[in-house]
């Protein structure tokens, strides 16, 4: 045993020995002897490197072993983690859970794993492992030898790391001094340069003042400059004519109590104070406009685009101005003409679109009355069909039943269509005589299925007025309202219909026709007494787009309506006198109030 203990010194000594200047070629020799001298089936010393476990050194790996793997689940990815310099013994591989998260297990039928952490100045940078196909339990000398070896991987691991430092140091040595060489030679024939063209400087200096002050003198702006005291230090011939000041009057001024009107005086010095400090304000920089005073304390607009300067350490401005006053005029007519050409513009809109709604309108109600009159005869057919077949086949099974029950459904459908279209086509004059409001709606409600879901309420009070109404049509009017919110509840909900009077109610005067009834006009005398009748559904409600169109022609959202119901319901109200309001709230729900005229006592 002593024997082979030192037959593995003298190896690691020879290891030793045979170490050169390169690092890599030192730690694939260390990993060679780990292998040969722990007799395993392979051995590898790998890195965690820009977060991969790299093998930087393998002895006796099979051909197809990926040196590059993502590092979770590794069991040297572990030994990295742990640290310290410990011995990492893994035996029955098979039967942990490396056999699922290091592939190099099962793919090698690995049972037994031996690892040393790789310590480089302070930290833990690698592991030195060996592997075995068999059940494999070392000894305190071989985890020693391991251990030694783990040593000696990170001392060439540290002068790796010194190494790639001084070559890189040493790069950049070089490439300093080359820099420098190349600045200094720069340097000598900018100087050269300098010296050449220093004399033409000062000519180029020379000609550039000739042109400022041409350019100055003959701009037709005013260019002002102030230095840090606010003081005026440039006045152009321009200045001059604008502000009627000459440059002996105004050199020296303060530029804000010299030009600015007196009510601006306080925020001008607030500004200056910031200006002085920083080179900032409110105009700085930008193109503005603002008023100013002439000679004599005349005020008139301006435009000014400001900029700032320093000169020795200390804060000026220059800047440019125009008389903008002729422009403020052109733009105030401009402002005029284009408001007024779009009130008439608006005017025109409205009554383009006026025109249009009464073409259409007219072309409906002719149309209306034709195709409604000679839908019913063929209708009538229908009904008395479906009638008599129900009648002669009083045993027919259920499908049959079902289908004759849809066909008079559908034709009760198309009636109410064609009542829709005849209402709108030709409003009647209504027949007036009294009627309670509580029999109005319980015989609208009578013809009216409200479903099990839906729990109605009623609130009418018996000592309100008799209506001062036609019942046929104010019934029609309230039966198409009760079913409006009876089927905005498809879910189930809460139907409440509710009266009360209302006293001194007024409304425009309109005489009563027998034609299509525009909105905005009633037939009523002024002053009577009125009733309020609202049914209330907690339903969807309508969107906001929506309600300006409620009682437009053609305008609807169900599926199966032509948009004329409400319509028709407007104009019968407003024949008889009344008036019709909707309200709908952004949580759900509507409520249509009908206002109706109440009998004289």
């Amino acid at each position: 045993m002593k024997n082979e203990e030192n037959q593995r010194l003298r190896r690691v000594n020879q290891c030793f020995l045979s170490f050169t200047t390169n690092q890599d070629k030192n730690i694939q020799l260390l990993t060679n002897c780990c292998g040969e001298l722990l007799g395993a089936a392979c051995a590898l010393y790998n890195r965690l490197q820009d977060g991969m476990l790299h093998t930087l050194a393998q002895w006796n790996a099979p051909p197809d072993y990926n040196p590059v793997d993502r590092p979770d689940g590794h069991i040297c990815h572990d030994v990295i983690k742990s640290g310290g310099k410990a011995v990492f013994v893994v035996p029955n591989l098979h039967q942990t859970g490396y056999a699922k998260t290091d592939p190099n297990v099962s793919t090698y039928c690995l049972k037994t794993y031996i690892g040393a952490p790789v310590n480089c100045k302070n930290r833990c940078v690698g592991s030195l492992c060996v592997v075995y196909q068999t059940d494999y339990s070392p000894d305190e000398e071989e985890k020693k030898l391991l251990q030694i070896l783990a040593v000696a991987l990170g001392v060439e691991e540290e002068r790796r790391e010194e190494a790639l430092a001084l070559r890189s140091a040493k790069e950049e040595l070089e490439t300093r001094v080359a820099e420098r060489t190349a600045d200094l030679a720069r340097v000598n024939e900018q100087l050269r340069i300098d010296i050449a063209e220093r004399k033409q400087a000062e000519e180029s200096l020379r000609e550039y003042n000739d042109k400022l002050h041409a350019i100055t003198d003959t701009a037709s702006d005013a260019i002002i400059m102030m230095d840090d005291d606010g003081k005026i230090s440039f006045w152009n011939r321009a200045a001059e004519k604008i502000f009627g000041f000459n440059a002996t009057e105004a050199l020296g001024k303060d530029l804000h109590v010299f030009l600015a009107p007196e009510k601006y005086n306080k925020l001008y010095e607030d500004g200056l104070r910031q200006f002085r400090r920083t080179g900032t304000g409110n105009a700085v920089g930008k193109t503005v406009e603002l008023e100013a005073a002439r000679k004599g304390g005349l005020e008139f607009s301006v435009e000014l685009s400001l900029s700032a300067f320093q000169i020795k350490g200390r804060w000026n401005a220059a800047g440019i101005l125009r008389d903008i006053t002729e422009r403020k005029q052109a733009e105030s007519k401009l402002i005029q003409a284009n408001a007024e050409l779009k009130i008439r513009s608006e005017e025109l809109l409205q009554a383009q679109e006026e025109l249009v709604r009464k073409e259409k309108l007219a072309v409906l109600g002719r149309l209306a009355g034709c195709v409604g009159h000679e839908l019913r005869n063929p209708l009538g057919v229908i009904n008395n069909a479906v009638y008599y077949l129900k009648m002669v086949m009083p045993d027919a099974d259920e499908s049959v039943k079902e289908y004759l029950n849809i066909i008079m459904h559908e034709i009760d459908n198309s009636q109410r269509i064609i009542s829709d279209l005849l209402d709108f086509a030709r409003t009647k004059p209504p027949q007036i005589r009294p009627v309670t409001a509580c029999e109005l709606i319980n015989e609208s409600l009578s013809r009216c299925v409200v479903p099990k879901s839906i729990r109605l309420h009623t609130d009418v009070p018996d000592s309100l007025p008799a209506l001062k109404i036609d019942p046929l049509q104010i019934g029609q009017v309230l039966h198409h309202l009760i079913t409006n919110a009876l089927q905005a509840m498809p879910e189930g909900g809460s139907l409440n219909i509710a009266a009360q009077p209302v006293q001194g109610s007024r409304f425009k005067v309109r005489d009563s026709k027998e034609e299509i009834i525009e909105p905005g006009g009633l037939n009523v005398n002024p002053g009577n007494d009125f009733v309020e009748i609202s049914v209330e559904d907690t339903g969807v409600g309508i969107s906001q787009e929506n309600m300006g169109k409620l009682f437009q022609p053609l305008f609807t959202t169900k599926p199966r309506g032509i948009g004329l119901g409400l319509v028709v319901c407007k104009n019968l109200i407003e024949a008889g006198g009344g008036r019709i309001s909707v309200e709908s709230r952004p949580t759900g729900g509507t409520t249509l109030t009908v206002t109706l005229p109440a009998d004289e006592v």
